[in-house]
């Protein structure tokens, strides 16, 4: 007796075979086989019919709640989905009520589903009416299983037939075992809730509680199978710091039987550690800010802006230990408005240094100076006149001179101060208590200068070309300074004119300028790959949308069409996501590549199909809340486009290789789009978009 039965018979309340003929809807023929599914969306509920031979299901509506046709979905694990009123086997509109009795086909002569059903696809019914899809029903076919009876034989004229005893079916009465019931704080005020099962549930609960409250429901979570193992994972948005308690409060599998322990778990959550970018001076011609508008008050002379890094940085004619020399000073009290008084903090440059051997100020602040001393980097304290803590490096081993360097130093007061160049980290010290961010009356908070406004006996100016000025609230962590050195260090010009070209964004800055938003649901957001910012797509529509992308980035790298050889970034989405996308067009707008993801399906790009048939699937997927490395790599001599995923959770790789576009000879446009099986990237249709992009990186 398959467990399918077992699961049939607990619905209609049986407990032997004797009582099948007064269960309505019952179907023992052994080339169907059939079962329900409930919700608590109102009560709604259903009935699947899986037709062996035919490779069909029929789906039946029995009512119980008021469901709008355009707004249930079925879904194939196969990557098929569609609204009810849309399929070729029913008759109500997208507008309509669904009706009790109303019956759905789905099999390979249905119109839009056209596919067979097999017998190891899973098809859900999805509402997607709310604020967040919900799912209504689910359904597998079961392994099929045939009882037969045997008649003896026997050598007399009249033979005489023997009854064979009915089997009873067998009741399941074993409850899933459930293990590595965990949770997490994935990024921000996100809490992650997971854990394994040796069976497939129908019911779960989980119960959050504390600085925030909570019920997690089976239609919250995701699901995902490996070996036999069952693995959920939900998602929730705290919104809130402080601690909190997760209990597993239901387990159950399909027929009721519940494997919850009342186990629970806890976490604490504190997001005032993150960093926040308070200033940045890009020195682009002047001092301005392009975060908080607090702007440089230059000296008088001593300063002049030129042509490096292909751009324009400041260069600073200084002179060492004297009391004259080009510089600028930063406003400590409106500094002082964005950082926490004896916080963490982080000072970040690019500079160029014309003699290491001296004392050059390269950074100096109250709370901390980053300096090249008698042959040392450091990164030092002056809060009281004194060096609490001193943290220094070989000046050239690390910052040559008449090369560019990225620096970077960070304060964690009761912690440590931290001294990095190029993302490395090359010297450290123990910081006290008391030395955290703060503001002097007599200490100039400058670039390029330190000064005692008193009596000006220890100034100190900088020789050389400074770059890329940085203050942050929060101490930065190392792979955090990798990021931003790799992201800031792209404009450096090479000698090598065969040297690759390199734009990476990171949004840690906002929108970037050559960023063009056709959708207001686009923001950036505090939930990034690395702890910092990304691109956030979130929307639900319940009429065809995004039917134009949702932006195009067209930096000045790609203006005149070039032949792109590498587009990389990071991505993830939840499971109430349909799909996004990110393309590649020539100019006359062919698509040459692109990348996509269907919920949770890998999805690519053949440029030699037309139409929408383009998009195929070429893994499907680990599951949802996961970042996920993609990289789309051209090459123009072999005409060939190379698609290469990684989860960055669960390490599962995959690969892909396809011909190039016959006409596509230039890239001059990235598209960031919305995706959905059958639209393609022509737009969702009634459905939302949870998305995020991040680390984003174009390489000619």
């Amino acid at each position: 007796m398959t467990h399918y039965r077992r699961k049939f018979l607990r619905l209609c309340g049986l407990t032997g075979i004797g009582a099948l003929a007064g269960c309505s809807g019952i179907n023992t023929d052994e080339s169907t086989q059939k079962s329900r599914s409930t919700s608590n969306l109102g009560g709604a509920n259903f009935d699947f019919e899986y037709v062996q031979d035919q490779d069909q299901v029929i789906i039946q509506y029995n009512g119980g709640a008021e469901i709008v046709a355009g707004d249930l979905q079925v879904r194939s694990s196969n990557g098929l989905q569609i609204q009810w009123s849309q399929l070729g086997s029913t008759v109500a509109g997208s507008n309509d009520r669904i009706s009790p009795d109303a019956t759905a086909v789905l099999g390979e002569n249905v119109l839009n589903w056209e596919e067979p059903v097999s017998g190891d696809e899973t098809i859900r019914l999805v509402h997607t009416g709310r604020d967040a899809p919900a799912t209504l029903g689910r359904f597998t076919p079961p392994e099929q299983s045939t009882l037969t009876s045997t008649v003896p034989q026997v050598d007399t004229p009249t033979p005489t037939e023997e009854p064979t005893a009915t089997p009873t079916p067998e009741l399941d009465t074993t409850a899933p075992s459930i293990s590595a019931f965990s949770i997490s704080n994935p990024s921000g005020q996100n809490l992650r809730t997971s854990f394994e099962s040796d069976e497939q549930l129908a019911d779960i609960e989980v119960t959050i509680t504390g600085a925030a409250s909570t019920v997690l429901t089976e239609s919250a979570f995701s699901e995902t199978t490996n070996g036999g193992i069952y693995s959920y994972e939900a998602t929730y948005g705290a919104n809130s710091d402080g601690d909190y308690t997760a209990g597993l409060t239901e387990a159950a599998d399909m027929s009721g039987n519940d494997g919850a322990n009342a186990e629970s778990v806890t976490l604490s959550v504190d997001t005032t550690t993150s960093t926040t970018l308070a200033l940045r001076h890009e020195l682009n011609g002047d001092f301005s800010d392009s975060v908080n508008n607090i702007t440089g008050e230059p000296a008088s002379d001593g300063y002049a802006f030129v042509e490096d890094r292909g751009g324009t940085v400041l260069e600073l004619s200084g002179s060492g230990m004297s009391t004259s020399g080009g510089y600028y000073s930063i406003p400590q009290d409106e500094l002082a408005d964005y950082l926490a008084t004896g916080g963490p903090f982080t000072i970040a440059q690019w500079v160029k240094p014309e003699n290491n051997e001296g004392w050059e100020m390269i950074h100096s602040a109250p709370s901390a100076s980053i300096n090249i001393r008698y042959g040392n980097i450091r990164l030092n304290d002056f809060a009281d006149g004194t060096n609490q803590f001193v943290a220094e490096a070989d000046a050239d081993e690390y910052v040559p001179n008449n090369e560019w360097s990225h620096v970077v130093g960070t304060v964690e007061p009761g912690e440590a101060a931290e001294l990095y160049v190029d993302g490395e980290l090359v010297a450290s010290d123990s910081a006290g208590e008391d030395r955290g961010f703060s503001t002097s009356d007599t200490l100039t908070q400058a670039v390029g200068y330190h000064g005692d406004d008193n009596d000006g006996s220890f100034d100190a100016h900088f020789t050389g070309r400074i770059d890329d000025v940085r203050f942050y609230s929060g101490a930065m962590q190392p792979d955090q300074i990798k990021t931003l050195y790799q992201n800031t260090s792209e404009t450096i010009q090479t000698d090598e004119s065969d040297a690759p070209q390199t734009i990476s964004e990171s949004f840690e800055d906002g929108v970037p300028d050559a960023f063009v938003q056709h959708s207001d649901h686009l923001s950036i957001v505090d939930s990034g790959y690395n702890g910092g910012q990304a691109l956030h797509g979130s929307n639900y529509c319940g009429t065809p949308c995004h039917e134009d992308p949702m932006a195009t980035y067209t930096p000045s790298l790609l203006e005149d069409g070039v032949q792109l050889t590498r587009l990389e970034f990071y991505w993830q989405e939840t499971s109430g996501s349909f799909g996004a996308a990110i393309s590649l067009h020539d100019g006359s707008g062919t698509t040459a590549a692109g990348a996509a993801t269907d919920n949770p399906e890998w999805v690519v790009v053949d440029p030699t199909v037309s139409g929408d048939e383009k998009w195929e699937q070429m893994h499907e997927g680990e599951g949802y809340d996961r970042w996920v490395r993609t990289e789309i790599v051209l090459d123009w001599d072999a005409r060939t486009v190379e698609y290469r995923f990684n989860d960055q959770q669960s390490g599962t790789t995959a690969t892909e290789t396809v011909d190039m576009h016959t006409d596509v000879e230039t890239i001059t446009e990235v598209q960031f789009r919305s995706y959905t099986t059958g639209n393609g990237i022509e737009g969702i249709t009634n459905g939302s978009i949870e998305h995020w992009w991040d680390e984003f990186t174009l390489e000619v």
